[in-house]
């Protein structure tokens, strides 16, 4: 408990005086709970301690709560700073792995990571902007060796795609 009394004064005046953990020069979502904002800090530090703590906490926070309004997840979070272990933590502690978080995996080629996400049959329809559809995995990879895996992976999953190159994306 004093460790979390000890986050939260870190949290304030990090909010408060120095936007520098803020993900795309955003504010962290108003509708967080408590234990969600500790989450989403935590997660863009690497903080384990503080997540360990979290998770001894009831209740938990939700694992998979959207931190920004660009739909980065703790694990997006975690990816995107190149928090491995602290990726591999939230999985074990059971967040779904979601497209933003595949696609930063795969576009920083961090393959143990993409093999973790993989092994939890994530969508490989990642989103478009165009609409309601997506595009395949594979197609954001930026090596060889990257688009093989994912190519295999895709082939193993019997994902559909049209003459465009375009799939659907699962409704979640």
């Amino acid at each position: 408990m004093k460790r979390m009394k000890e986050m939260a004064v870190i949290l304030v005046a990090a909010l408060l005086v120095c936007p520098v953990f803020s993900w795309a020069e955003e504010e962290y979502r108003s509708d967080l709970s408590v234990a969600e904002l500790y989450l989403c800090f935590a997660a863009e530090t690497g903080d384990k301690a503080t997540f360990r703590d979290l998770m001894k906490e009831s209740p938990k926070p939700n694992l998979n709560c959207k931190c920004y309004n660009d739909g980065s997840t703790p694990l997006t979070l975690s990816v995107v700073r190149g928090y491995h272990t602290f990726a591999e933590m939230l999985i074990e502690a059971g967040a779904q792995v979601d497209a933003l978080s595949l696609q930063w995996a795969i576009e920083k080629e961090y393959g143990a990571l993409v093999d973790l996400f993989l092994s939890k049959n994530p969508d490989l329809c990642l989103p478009s902007q165009e609409g309601p559809f997506g595009y395949p995995a594979s197609t954001y990879a930026p090596s060889d060796w990257m688009q093989k895996k994912l190519l295999n992976a895709e082939k193993k999953a019997n994902l559909k795609v049209d003459s465009q190159g375009r799939c659907t994306v699962k409704k979640s």
